[in-house]
C-alpha cells in the first residue's frame, strides 16, 4: 500500500486536472494517452484507463491490442468485480453483477457527476458504460454503466445487467481496461533507501 500512495501522489502532481471522487478514486496522467486518463483506485492497487479512450472498437478488436506494440500494451479487460469495487471505493452503493441500482438525485448528484467525469463520458453526456470481461453467452460481455439522465426528477442508476456483443462498434460504449499499479519510481526506492542508510550510519 505505501508504494501506490506514492505513486498516486506523484502522479496527482502530475495532473492538470484532479477530480476526487471519494477516497482514494482519482484521476491521473498516463504517459501514452495523456493528463487525466487514468483513474487510480489504491485500494485495489490498479489503474482503469478511462472509458472515452476505449470507444469505437469492438471487444474483439481491444483484445488484439494488448500485446507488445499494440494500443493498449500493458492493460487487460477488468472483470465486474473490480469494477464494482472500484465504485465502492469511490463511495457508491455498487449493484451485484446482473443488477442495477437507483442513485437518488439529491444529495448524491453532484459526486456521481464527479464519478463520470472521472472514468470517462461520451459526446458531452454524462454517461459511462463499458463492457467486462465476464460473459453471461458466447461473444456477449456484461456492460458496467453510471448513467446520470439529466432530467431532476429521474434518478440516476449504476448497472451491471446489460450484455453487449463482442463485435459491437459503438460511440457511446467504451471497455474497462485495467493494470496493476506501477510500483514508486526508482529515486523514490533510492531516497527511501538513502534514508535509512544514514539512519543506521548515525547509530
Amino acid at each position: 500500500m505505501f508504494q501506490y500512495r506514492w505513486f498516486n501522489a506523484l502522479m496527482a502532481l502530475g495532473c492538470t486536472q484532479v477530480h476526487i471522487a471519494s477516497g482514494d478514486v482519482v484521476s491521473g496522467d498516463d504517459a501514452v494517452f495523456g493528463a487525466c486518463a487514468l483513474t487510480l483506485d489504491s485500494d485495489q492497487g490498479l489503474e482503469f484507463l478511462d472509458l472515452d479512450q476505449t470507444t469505437g472498437r469492438s471487444v474483439d478488436r481491444i483484445m488484439s491490442e494488448f500485446g507488445a506494440g499494440g494500443d493498449f500494451e500493458g492493460f487487460r479487460r477488468a472483470t465486474a468485480y473490480q469494477v464494482l469495487t472500484m465504485i465502492s471505493n469511490a463511495g457508491f452503493d455498487a449493484p451485484n453483477l446482473g443488477m442495477t441500482i437507483a442513485i437518488a438525485p439529491d444529495p448524491a448528484f453532484a459526486q456521481f457527476v464527479t464519478m463520470t467525469s472521472v472514468v470517462g463520458s461520451f459526446g458531452g453526456i454524462r454517461i459511462s458504460r463499458g463492457t467486462v470481461l465476464d460473459e453471461p453467452a458466447d461473444d456477449r460481455s456484461f456492460m458496467v454503466a453510471l448513467e446520470d439522465l439529466v432530467n431532476p426528477g429521474s434518478n440516476d442508476f449504476i448497472t451491471a445487467a446489460i450484455s453487449a456483443s463482442h463485435f459491437d462498434v459503438s460511440g457511446s460504449i467504451g471497455h474497462w481496461l485495467v493494470r496493476d499499479t506501477v510500483p514508486a519510481p526508482g529515486w523514490v526506492g533510492v531516497l527511501i533507501v538513502s534514508g535509512l542508510a544514514a539512519g543506521g550510519r548515525r547509530r
